[in-house]
């Protein structure tokens, strides 16, 4: 699974997640991918997750623009587990 950043970017940036999650991804799927966009772009980037586990995203999984967004948030997971030097 992946890792976000520690601190208070990440608390931040979980606020979307979770909209997306509990809010309206059971009433509006378009809505709850730009959430978790929105979120991922914030730093919250747990791919694995979004991608297989999470149930609330069943209803996105298989969809472009679900697609584009788990695909960016494995590209950070990489960026930011690559070794610094």
């Amino acid at each position: 699974m992946g890792v976000s950043p520690p601190g208070r970017r990440h608390s931040t940036a979980i606020t979307p997640f979770i909209s997306a999650s509990r809010t309206t991804w059971p009433i509006d799927v378009t809505r709850g991918v730009a959430l978790l966009d929105r979120s991922v772009m914030m730093g919250f980037y747990q791919s694995e997750y979004f991608e297989r586990l999470c149930p609330f995203y069943e209803a996105a999984r298989g969809r472009r623009d679900f697609t584009r967004v788990v695909a960016r948030a494995k590209v950070r997971e990489a960026e930011f587990a690559a070794p610094v030097g």
